[in-house]
């Protein structure tokens, strides 16, 4: 068996940070659509525009930040309980040549 004892906080963060930059862009997207289409209609296509990019940015940065402050909170918490108590156990087996092959076609 296998044990994660530590885990490091910066390869967590970085990729906490990338995961809810997507999610964020993604809501991102959603919220500057919802304002640039009244603004275009309304006949505000400048002010739209720049609002649903303001909309886009605010809320990616967000979603990166508070995916960054979580990362750290969670990777602090799994080290402390991992430290006192053991971390989280596994167990690694060797694959064959066929195994491998067999999941690389399939995939």
């Amino acid at each position: 068996m296998k044990e994660i004892k530590k885990v490091d906080m910066r390869s967590v963060v970085v990729l906490f940070t990338v995961i809810y930059g997507v999610i964020g862009s993604i809501g991102g997207l959603l919220l500057g659509a919802s304002i640039i289409i009244p603004e275009v209609i309304a006949g505000e296509i400048l002010k739209g525009i720049l609002l649903g990019m303001l909309g886009l940015v605010a809320i990616t940065g967000m979603y990166m930040v508070l995916g960054a402050i979580g990362a750290v909170c969670l990777v602090f918490i799994y080290n402390t309980i991992a430290k006192k108590f053991g971390g989280i156990k596994f167990q690694l087996t060797d694959v064959t040549k066929e195994e491998e092959e067999q999941v690389i076609q399939e995939n």
